[in-house]
């Protein structure tokens, strides 16, 4: 056998080698690689549910400080509370809860279903507010209640 088919086949050899361990690196590579994309993405999923979840705690804790609030006006007032008394004090709620990401704070009096938000939207002389998903909600359970999202359709949009 010739030095250049020695040469060769040691050649080859190396390759050989070299391609196979190449191939081992990129196996055991990818596969941690994989495993710990795995880690971080279940962590960083359970860290935004948690986010989320504090988030929506946060909003529950706003709409019961407002409803204890109106409440007590409400019982001060010797349980007599006017649409254009509530109407001001839903507009100052709303703005005071807007970096909170409270869009609209709103409630119905019982008394005429008439309703007072904090973006002043006008509901008309037809709407009742007694005849809403949101208000029977409340009534059934005699607590301020979070609904699940529900469209809105005077408003075209969601609300809770």
């Amino acid at each position: 056998m010739s030095i250049k088919s020695k040469l060769w086949i040691i050649l080859s050899i190396i390759v050989l080698v070299v391609g196979g361990m190449s191939f081992t690196s990129y196996y055991q590579g990818n596969s941690v690689l994989t495993e710990q994309i795995n880690k971080v993405g279940i962590l960083t999923v359970e860290n935004s549910a948690m986010d989320i979840d504090n988030y929506f705690h946060s909003l529950e804790n706003i709409v019961e400080n407002v409803s204890v609030n109106v409440r007590d006006i409400y019982r001060t007032s010797n349980f007599v509370i006017s649409d254009d008394f509530l109407q001001p004090l839903m507009i100052d709620y709303t703005i005071a809860n807007k970096v909170r990401g409270v869009s609209d704070v709103y409630f119905g009096l019982e008394s005429s279903g008439k309703f007072a938000d904090g973006t002043e939207w006008d509901e008309g002389p037809e709407y009742d507010c007694r005849k809403r998903p949101w208000y029977q909600l409340a009534v059934s359970k005699k607590r301020t209640v979070i609904t699940d999202p529900y469209n809105f359709s005077e408003r075209e949009n969601y609300h809770l």
